[in-house]
């Protein structure tokens, strides 16, 4: 398999990433997103307490489990879903079937973004999957200022804190302003960095509500990072080994030789800072000798 030759954050793929398209959005990011995510899933999954399970799902639904009331929580889903078991033999079931009183042509059907994953992780005890305690977000760029989803997206993030359930939100999008205001901004802001991982702390066995940032640069493997579970319990997710992974698994490192022979850096380099410019340059430098 091939390998990023990079420390941490690859700035080529991550650059073309970020790189808006006039006929697909943003250039690849729907299909790395999703991949990382899965893989982010795995990683935790290896390193949890068997009483959790991390799965990829749509959306965060607190649903699951309740061993305080001895109740399933019901889904946030349509309330009756049919599915087919096995192929259908011609059966149609029409034979008296009302008449109906008005009918209408359908207007051509609106089309919407599939939506993005992230990975859950929720209790499991006693063979039942318990509500979820910790969420794990992999930042888009229509979750970030300046786009119109920024302030859906923070109405979402709120909901999920409230409701208890912790929040890792990952950021390699050095491109566009931090989901909150007390990050700097890269690069133009004192003390700033291109990534960082927001890990907000909500537990009712916490002192203090707190969130915690790490940041990190174009020089630095991604950190490790402690993912807060229920009550006291935590784990560390080793986020560089699923970075690793994606890149290796999927067909973003066989991009990397197109790019270089394209000198796609220059067309990109202003999003870096002049000295993180320099060091790609220079790392750069070192590969193609």
């Amino acid at each position: 398999m091939r390998q990023n030759l990079f420390i941490g954050v690859h700035p080529y793929i991550n650059s073309w990433l970020q790189t808006p398209s006039d006929t697909e959005g943003l250039s690849g990011w729907g299909a790395f997103h999703a991949s990382h995510v899965v893989i982010i899933a795995e990683v935790i999954q290896s390193v949890l307490p068997e009483h959790y399970v991390a799965f990829a799902e749509q959306s965060i639904q607190l649903t699951g489990w309740d061993w305080d009331s001895g109740q399933v929580e019901r889904p946030r889903k349509p309330d009756v879903t049919i599915l087919q078991s096995r192929p259908s033999s011609g059966f149609t079931g029409l034979q008296n079937a009302p008449t109906p009183t008005m009918v209408f042509d359908l207007d051509e059907p609106e089309e919407f973004p599939e939506p993005m994953k992230r990975v859950v992780i929720r209790e499991f005890r006693d063979g039942r999957i318990g509500r979820p305690v910790t969420a794990i977000e992999l930042l888009s760029p229509t979750n970030k200022l300046p786009k119109s989803d920024y302030y859906h997206y923070q109405r979402k993030r709120q909901e999920v804190i409230i409701s208890g359930v912790s929040l890792v939100e990952i950021d390699y999008l050095h491109e566009s302003r931090p989901i909150i205001a007390q990050i700097p901004h890269y690069p133009d802001q004192p003390n700033s960095h291109p990534y960082y991982i927001l890990v907000t702390d909500v537990r009712p066995t916490q002192f203090r509500k707190t969130a915690n940032v790490f940041a990190f640069g174009l020089d630095e493997p991604i950190p490790h990072i402690p993912i807060p579970l229920a009550g006291d319990e935590s784990v560390i997710l080793d986020l560089m080994q699923a970075y690793q992974l994606t890149l290796a698994r999927g067909a973003w490192l066989r991009l990397v030789d197109s790019m270089i022979e394209a000198d796609y850096h220059t067309a990109r380099f202003d999003t870096y800072h002049p000295k993180d410019q320099a060091w790609i340059l220079n790392q750069m430098k070192g590969f193609t000798s």
